[in-house]
């Protein structure tokens, strides 16, 4: 059974921030003859719109606008007269999405939402049915693409270009991220932990900007294993941790989680894990960012520690010993966190993105440093 919510049309042309009021919730079944009605009334409002001004995606909390990186191609496709677009970053599809039936799906993550907008008139153009579903099956997503209309093979397609827009503006990124704004108390947490990492490497001016990662299921799913953890060790021992990687791993960890395509673990000196720095050093995952244009990006993790044994340099671990959660270089001092690979998923959240750029001197003097991952001091138990 899947959950859709049924637009009251009592209204003529509501503003879409104003439609989350309107929503009555209804469960119907796959295949409901109600799809076919939808789709003729969407098509409608395709033939019958002029072109888009804004357009909005349907989530848990009402309409939401796109941010203008993602919008501007999918007008522009509109403008030209296409009824659906794909749009690519670095030549690999990722968004469809269908104006005649106004849904976007997201090729990456199977997930598939309702779409709306406002045209260049000023008027509003609502689905009938808002749609939102997210993890479909593979099989059961090729299904629904085929239903409204948005096969890859026949849709249009725009590409954008690869250094349109910075990685951490990517449209692929969005909603995943939110960019705080620099006076809020959020923001200037994150970048007092950063710097305080940084000692004289970087300043306030160092940082382009920081967003705040948005999961709410792993979230929950997180918050669900402190309190599991807490239960059986006494304290979830939970602490922050800095997490340097390419921008692929980064993207990977924001859209998918750790744990998702085992992919992001490494095999170090330590093991066989995420390897992450303590808050307080956060110079040391510089050497492990990529560097795009002299922009680096690095994700401030939430761990949960429980019980933590010292791990030799040279082990093979990929799992904790018995009685056991987390590893560390150093139990009284750490300079290293090993996430295992059999935690990745309940056991680190990636909390927000920091966006940086570091005086070349600086960068080049903090990437000479050892990699955490392959030299670790042998400290004696």
């Amino acid at each position: 059974m899947d959950k859709f919510l049924v637009l009251s049309m009592d209204s003529a042309n509501p503003r879409p921030d104003k439609v989350a009021q309107l929503h009555k919730e209804y469960t119907i079944p796959h295949g409901h003859h109600l799809l076919s009605h939808t789709r003729a009334d969407n098509y409608f409002n395709y033939v019958h719109s002029g072109v888009p001004r804004h357009i909005m995606i349907f989530e848990e909390n009402g309409w939401l606008e796109l941010p203008e990186a993602l919008s501007r191609p999918l007008i522009k496709g509109f403008r030209e007269g296409r009824s659906s677009v794909n749009l690519y970053v670095n030549k690999e599809l990722f968004l469809l999405i269908d104006f005649s039936s106004m849904v976007l799906i997201n090729v990456r993550i199977r997930k598939m939402q309702s779409v709306a907008w406002m045209d260049e008139t000023g008027k509003s153009f609502l689905p009938y049915m808002a749609l939102l579903q997210e993890g479909i099956p593979p099989t059961e997503f090729d299904a629904w693409i085929l239903a409204f209309g948005c096969g890859i093979q026949s849709a249009s397609s725009l590409q954008l270009a690869e250094n349109e827009v910075p990685f951490s503006q990517q449209p692929f990124l969005y909603p995943v991220v939110s960019r705080l704004r620099r006076s809020s108390a959020s923001f200037l947490a994150v970048q007092e932990t950063f710097l305080s990492g940084m000692g004289p490497f970087a300043t306030p001016g160092s940082i382009l900007d920081i967003y705040a990662c948005n999961g709410r299921h792993r979230l929950e799913a997180f918050e669900r294993q402190i309190e599991f953890t807490a239960r059986e060790r006494g304290n979830a021992n939970v602490k922050y941790g800095w997490y340097g990687s390419t921008d692929n791993h980064i993207t990977e960890a924001l859209i998918n989680g750790f744990g998702h395509s085992g992919r992001l673990s490494e095999v170090g000196v330590l093991g066989t894990g995420i390897y992450l720095t303590p808050q307080d050093r956060s110079f040391a995952s510089i050497r492990l960012c990529e560097v795009g244009s002299g922009v680096q990006h690095m994700l401030l993790c939430r761990v949960i520690m429980g019980n933590v044994e010292q791990v030799r340099p040279g082990s093979k671990q990929y799992c904790p010993r018995k009685n056991y959660d987390m590893g560390v270089d150093n139990v009284l001092n750490p300079k290293c966190y090993i996430v295992w690979s059999t935690h990745l998923d309940k056991y680190i959240y990636p909390e927000y993105m920091v966006r940086f750029a570091l005086p070349s001197r600086n960068k080049e003097y903090l990437c000479g440093l050892k990699d955490i991952r392959f030299h670790v001091e042998d400290q004696k138990v």
